[in-house]
Protein backbone atom coordinates (compact mmCIF):
# COMPACT_ATOMS: atom_id res chain seq x y z
CA UNK A 1 0.00 0.00 0.00
CA UNK A 2 2.87 2.41 1.00
CA UNK A 3 4.76 1.50 -2.37
CA UNK A 4 1.76 2.24 -4.41
CA UNK A 5 1.69 5.74 -2.61
CA UNK A 6 5.01 6.32 -3.62
CA UNK A 7 4.81 5.73 -6.87
CA UNK A 8 5.31 8.66 -10.13
CA UNK A 9 1.86 9.13 -11.52
CA UNK A 10 1.63 7.84 -15.21
CA UNK A 11 1.02 10.84 -17.75
CA UNK A 12 -0.86 9.97 -20.56
CA UNK A 13 -0.28 12.14 -23.46
CA UNK A 14 -3.46 13.68 -24.76
CA UNK A 15 -2.19 15.75 -28.01
CA UNK A 16 -0.98 12.17 -30.58
CA UNK A 17 2.71 11.31 -31.02
CA UNK A 18 5.27 14.39 -30.43
CA UNK A 19 6.69 13.46 -33.74
CA UNK A 20 5.91 13.53 -37.10
CA UNK A 21 5.28 10.52 -39.63
CA UNK A 22 7.97 9.36 -40.85
CA UNK A 23 7.81 9.82 -44.80
CA UNK A 24 4.43 11.34 -44.30
CA UNK A 25 5.03 14.04 -47.29
CA UNK A 26 5.57 10.78 -49.57
CA UNK A 27 3.02 8.76 -47.50
CA UNK A 28 0.24 11.40 -48.51
CA UNK A 29 0.83 11.05 -52.16
CA UNK A 30 -1.62 8.39 -52.43
CA UNK A 31 -3.43 8.76 -48.97
CA UNK A 32 -5.05 11.50 -49.82
CA UNK A 33 -6.88 8.82 -52.25
CA UNK A 34 -7.17 6.20 -49.99
CA UNK A 35 -7.41 7.67 -46.57
CA UNK A 36 -7.91 10.78 -46.58
CA UNK A 37 -9.45 11.61 -43.19
CA UNK A 38 -6.97 10.23 -41.63
CA UNK A 39 -3.99 11.99 -43.51
CA UNK A 40 -5.64 15.35 -42.79
CA UNK A 41 -5.44 14.80 -39.15
CA UNK A 42 -1.50 14.19 -39.51
CA UNK A 43 -1.31 17.12 -41.62
CA UNK A 44 -3.08 19.59 -39.51
CA UNK A 45 -0.41 18.62 -36.65
CA UNK A 46 2.12 18.55 -39.08
CA UNK A 47 1.24 20.19 -42.65
CA UNK A 48 3.22 19.01 -45.68
CA UNK A 49 3.09 21.25 -48.94
CA UNK A 50 6.44 21.11 -50.64
CA UNK A 51 6.60 16.94 -51.47
CA UNK A 52 2.91 17.51 -52.91
CA UNK A 53 3.51 20.52 -55.19
CA UNK A 54 6.63 18.87 -56.66
CA UNK A 55 4.84 15.51 -57.25
CA UNK A 56 2.52 17.34 -59.39
CA UNK A 57 4.60 19.09 -61.31
CA UNK A 58 6.26 15.93 -62.16
CA UNK A 59 3.14 14.24 -63.09
CA UNK A 60 2.39 17.23 -65.24
CA UNK A 61 5.20 16.87 -67.11
CA UNK A 62 4.83 13.09 -67.58
CA UNK A 63 1.75 13.79 -69.12
CA UNK A 64 2.80 16.33 -71.21
CA UNK A 65 5.69 13.80 -72.27
CA UNK A 66 2.72 11.67 -73.50
CA UNK A 67 0.38 13.82 -75.37
CA UNK A 68 3.23 16.83 -76.70
CA UNK A 69 2.92 16.73 -80.34
CA UNK A 70 -1.44 15.97 -79.70
CA UNK A 71 -1.50 19.44 -77.57
CA UNK A 72 1.12 21.33 -79.78
CA UNK A 73 -1.10 20.65 -82.84
CA UNK A 74 -3.83 21.66 -80.90
CA UNK A 75 -2.30 24.97 -79.96
CA UNK A 76 -1.22 25.54 -83.72
CA UNK A 77 -4.99 25.28 -84.42
CA UNK A 78 -6.02 27.93 -81.83
CA UNK A 79 -3.43 30.15 -83.24
CA UNK A 80 -4.55 30.11 -86.68
CA UNK A 81 -8.01 30.27 -86.13
CA UNK A 82 -7.21 33.54 -83.93
CA UNK A 83 -5.23 34.68 -86.13
CA UNK A 84 -6.31 33.51 -89.65
CA UNK A 85 -3.26 35.57 -91.43
CA UNK A 86 -0.81 33.62 -89.24
CA UNK A 87 1.33 30.98 -90.67
CA UNK A 88 2.07 28.63 -87.26
CA UNK A 89 4.91 26.96 -89.07
CA UNK A 90 6.82 30.41 -88.39
CA UNK A 91 7.03 29.48 -84.73
CA UNK A 92 9.56 27.28 -83.77
CA UNK A 93 8.12 24.09 -81.97
CA UNK A 94 10.82 24.04 -79.59
CA UNK A 95 9.22 27.06 -78.54
CA UNK A 96 5.57 25.98 -78.06
CA UNK A 97 7.17 23.15 -76.03
CA UNK A 98 9.42 24.79 -74.08
CA UNK A 99 6.52 27.01 -72.86
CA UNK A 100 4.02 24.36 -72.62
CA UNK A 101 6.33 22.54 -69.62
CA UNK A 102 6.78 25.97 -68.06
CA UNK A 103 3.44 27.60 -67.86
CA UNK A 104 1.78 24.76 -67.78
CA UNK A 105 4.18 23.75 -64.49
CA UNK A 106 3.92 27.08 -63.14
CA UNK A 107 0.07 27.00 -63.09
CA UNK A 108 -0.19 23.23 -61.54
CA UNK A 109 2.08 25.09 -59.05
CA UNK A 110 -0.22 28.34 -58.44
CA UNK A 111 -4.08 26.73 -58.60
CA UNK A 112 -3.36 25.41 -55.03
CA UNK A 113 -1.78 28.93 -53.59
CA UNK A 114 -4.62 30.49 -54.62
CA UNK A 115 -6.92 28.07 -53.84
CA UNK A 116 -5.57 27.92 -50.27
CA UNK A 117 -6.31 32.28 -50.32
CA UNK A 118 -9.73 31.72 -50.65
CA UNK A 119 -9.76 29.23 -48.56
CA UNK A 120 -8.02 30.64 -45.33
CA UNK A 121 -10.18 34.24 -45.83
CA UNK A 122 -12.96 32.25 -45.63
CA UNK A 123 -12.37 29.80 -42.76
CA UNK A 124 -10.38 32.27 -40.74
CA UNK A 125 -12.11 35.83 -41.52
CA UNK A 126 -15.59 34.88 -42.33
CA UNK A 127 -16.72 31.68 -40.33
CA UNK A 128 -14.04 32.85 -37.71
CA UNK A 129 -11.63 29.58 -36.96
CA UNK A 130 -8.38 29.49 -36.60
CA UNK A 131 -5.71 28.03 -39.19
CA UNK A 132 -2.14 28.77 -40.22
CA UNK A 133 -1.86 29.37 -43.95
CA UNK A 134 0.66 26.42 -44.10
CA UNK A 135 -2.08 23.49 -42.93
CA UNK A 136 -4.46 25.47 -45.37
CA UNK A 137 -2.25 25.03 -48.20
CA UNK A 138 -1.71 21.14 -47.28
CA UNK A 139 -4.88 20.43 -48.15
CA UNK A 140 -5.23 22.48 -51.02
CA UNK A 141 -1.58 20.94 -52.39
CA UNK A 142 -2.55 17.19 -51.43
CA UNK A 143 -5.63 17.94 -53.01
CA UNK A 144 -4.44 18.81 -56.69
CA UNK A 145 -2.90 15.42 -56.05
CA UNK A 146 -6.61 13.74 -57.36
CA UNK A 147 -6.78 16.82 -60.23
CA UNK A 148 -3.22 15.25 -61.38
CA UNK A 149 -4.76 11.37 -61.39
CA UNK A 150 -7.55 12.40 -63.36
CA UNK A 151 -5.33 14.23 -65.78
CA UNK A 152 -3.04 11.28 -66.44
CA UNK A 153 -6.07 8.83 -66.74
CA UNK A 154 -7.48 10.78 -69.56
CA UNK A 155 -3.71 9.80 -71.33
CA UNK A 156 -5.50 6.36 -72.94
CA UNK A 157 -8.47 8.47 -74.21
CA UNK A 158 -6.18 11.09 -76.04
CA UNK A 159 -4.24 8.39 -76.79
CA UNK A 160 -6.97 6.21 -78.66
CA UNK A 161 -9.24 9.22 -80.14
CA UNK A 162 -6.00 10.83 -81.03
CA UNK A 163 -8.00 14.40 -79.61
CA UNK A 164 -7.37 15.97 -76.41
CA UNK A 165 -11.25 16.76 -76.38
CA UNK A 166 -11.61 14.01 -73.56
CA UNK A 167 -13.20 14.20 -70.17
CA UNK A 168 -14.36 12.02 -67.41
CA UNK A 169 -17.15 14.82 -67.14
CA UNK A 170 -20.22 15.72 -69.17
CA UNK A 171 -18.26 17.18 -71.48
CA UNK A 172 -17.73 13.97 -72.67
CA UNK A 173 -21.56 13.62 -74.04
CA UNK A 174 -20.84 16.87 -76.47
CA UNK A 175 -17.84 15.89 -78.48
CA UNK A 176 -18.91 18.53 -80.68
CA UNK A 177 -18.32 21.00 -78.78
CA UNK A 178 -15.17 23.43 -79.45
CA UNK A 179 -12.45 22.46 -76.50
CA UNK A 180 -11.54 25.99 -75.57
CA UNK A 181 -15.74 26.93 -75.66
CA UNK A 182 -17.15 27.79 -72.72
CA UNK A 183 -19.97 25.48 -72.54
CA UNK A 184 -17.02 22.26 -72.95
CA UNK A 185 -14.92 24.54 -70.13
CA UNK A 186 -18.45 24.55 -68.02
CA UNK A 187 -19.35 20.93 -68.78
CA UNK A 188 -15.86 19.30 -67.74
CA UNK A 189 -16.15 20.37 -64.69
CA UNK A 190 -19.19 18.61 -63.69
CA UNK A 191 -16.69 15.71 -63.42
CA UNK A 192 -15.72 12.61 -62.07
CA UNK A 193 -12.34 13.86 -60.27
CA UNK A 194 -13.52 17.29 -59.72
CA UNK A 195 -16.48 15.71 -57.64
CA UNK A 196 -14.11 13.55 -55.83
CA UNK A 197 -11.83 17.01 -55.44
CA UNK A 198 -14.24 18.70 -54.07
CA UNK A 199 -15.50 16.26 -51.44
CA UNK A 200 -11.53 15.11 -49.69
CA UNK A 201 -11.40 19.00 -50.15
CA UNK A 202 -14.19 19.63 -47.90
CA UNK A 203 -12.58 16.65 -45.64
CA UNK A 204 -9.36 18.66 -45.59
CA UNK A 205 -10.97 21.69 -44.42
CA UNK A 206 -12.85 20.95 -41.92
CA UNK A 207 -10.62 19.08 -40.06
CA UNK A 208 -7.41 21.71 -39.74
CA UNK A 209 -10.38 23.77 -38.67
CA UNK A 210 -12.12 21.63 -36.92
CA UNK A 211 -15.45 22.72 -38.37
CA UNK A 212 -18.48 20.35 -39.01
CA UNK A 213 -18.37 19.03 -41.88
CA UNK A 214 -21.16 21.11 -43.74
CA UNK A 215 -18.80 24.01 -43.49
CA UNK A 216 -15.95 22.27 -44.77
CA UNK A 217 -18.03 21.81 -48.06
CA UNK A 218 -18.54 25.58 -48.03
CA UNK A 219 -15.02 26.67 -47.65
CA UNK A 220 -14.50 23.80 -50.86
CA UNK A 221 -17.49 25.79 -52.39
CA UNK A 222 -15.58 28.91 -52.20
CA UNK A 223 -12.31 28.06 -53.24
CA UNK A 224 -12.15 24.63 -55.03
CA UNK A 225 -15.43 25.58 -56.79
CA UNK A 226 -14.66 29.30 -56.94
CA UNK A 227 -11.44 27.98 -59.11
CA UNK A 228 -13.10 26.18 -61.52
CA UNK A 229 -15.66 28.95 -61.52
CA UNK A 230 -12.89 31.44 -62.27
CA UNK A 231 -11.93 29.42 -65.42
CA UNK A 232 -15.13 29.09 -67.00
CA UNK A 233 -15.46 33.10 -66.41
CA UNK A 234 -11.60 33.87 -67.81
CA UNK A 235 -12.96 31.53 -70.82
CA UNK A 236 -16.15 33.41 -71.36
CA UNK A 237 -14.06 36.69 -71.28
CA UNK A 238 -11.33 35.37 -74.13
CA UNK A 239 -14.29 34.74 -76.46
CA UNK A 240 -16.01 37.42 -76.36
CA UNK A 241 -12.88 39.18 -76.71
CA UNK A 242 -11.97 37.15 -79.44
CA UNK A 243 -15.49 37.81 -81.11
CA UNK A 244 -14.50 41.70 -80.56
CA UNK A 245 -11.16 41.35 -82.58
CA UNK A 246 -13.01 39.43 -85.46
CA UNK A 247 -16.01 42.02 -85.74
CA UNK A 248 -13.22 45.06 -85.40
CA UNK A 249 -11.07 43.27 -88.29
Amino acid sequence: MADDMHREPVIVAMGGSTKPEPALSWKGLWRVITTPAELFVKLREYPRVLIALLAAVVVFCIYILLVLDKMIALQMTEMTNANPGLDPNLIPKGVLELTTFIFGSLTIIAIPLITAVFAIFCGNFIFGGKASFKQVLSVAAYVNIIYMVGLLATVPLVLATDSMAVSYSLAAFFPELPIKSVAYVALSKVGVFYIWEFVVAAIGFSTMYEFPRSRGYIIAALSVGLMSLLHVAFTALGSLIQVGVNTGG
